[in-house]
C-alpha cells in the first residue's frame, strides 16, 4: 500500500485528478516534459511563475495480470533546497510538499507558489507538466538527486 508523503510536519498540499483530458486552456502556453522520473531515482526540475498547473502522464505500462484498466500514479512536488528521500520501508517520500493523484489519460490540477521545485511519480512514465499562464512553467537544468533512506 502506497503512504504517500512526509513532509516533515507540514501537511503536503494534496489534489485529485481534474477529470478532463487537457487543461482548461487546450494545450497550455508553456509546458515541460520531464521524462520519467520515479520515485527513489533522480528527480526532475521545473520552475513555476505561481498559479495553476496541470500534470499529466501519458504513458503507463499495461499487459500484466494485476494491471488496472486505468493507470494511476502519484506525483511528489517539493522545493529543491529540500531533496527527496524515498523510504521503502514506509513506501513514503520526505520532503514534498504537493502530492497529485494522476490518472491515466487525464490531468490534475496544483497550484504552486513561484519558486523552483523537484519532481518524482510513483508509476507511469513521459510526465508533462503544463501552464495556462505564458512563461508559467519552465524546466531546470540537470537533476537533482534523490536518496533512498537506510
Amino acid at each position: 500500500m502506497l503512504s504517500g508523503c512526509d513532509s516533515g510536519g507540514d501537511e503536503p498540499q494534496v489534489a485529485t485528478s481534474v477529470p478532463a483530458t487537457a487543461p482548461p486552456c487546450g494545450d497550455g502556453l508553456a509546458r515541460v516534459e520531464l521524462g520519467n522520473p520515479k520515485w527513489g531515482g533522480p528527480t526532475a526540475e521545473f520552475t513555476s511563475k505561481g498559479g495553476p498547473l496541470y500534470v499529466t502522464a501519458r504513458r503507463f505500462e499495461h499487459g500484466g495480470p494485476f494491471d488496472p484498466a486505468v493507470g494511476v500514479t502519484l506525483i511528489f512536488v517539493g522545493p529543491v533546497d529540500r531533496p527527496p528521500t524515498f523510504d521503502e520501508q514506509r513506501t513514503a517520500v520526505t520532503n514534498a510538499s504537493i502530492e497529485v493523484t494522476v490518472r491515466e489519460k487525464q490531468f490534475a490540477a496544483f497550484e504552486p507558489s513561484a519558486g523552483r521545485y523537484w519532481l518524482w511519480n510513483s508509476a507511469g512514465g513521459d510526465i508533462v507538466v503544463v501552464s495556462c499562464q505564458e512563461g508559467g512553467v519552465s524546466s531546470g537544468v540537470g537533476v537533482v538527486a534523490g536518496r533512498r533512506s537506510p
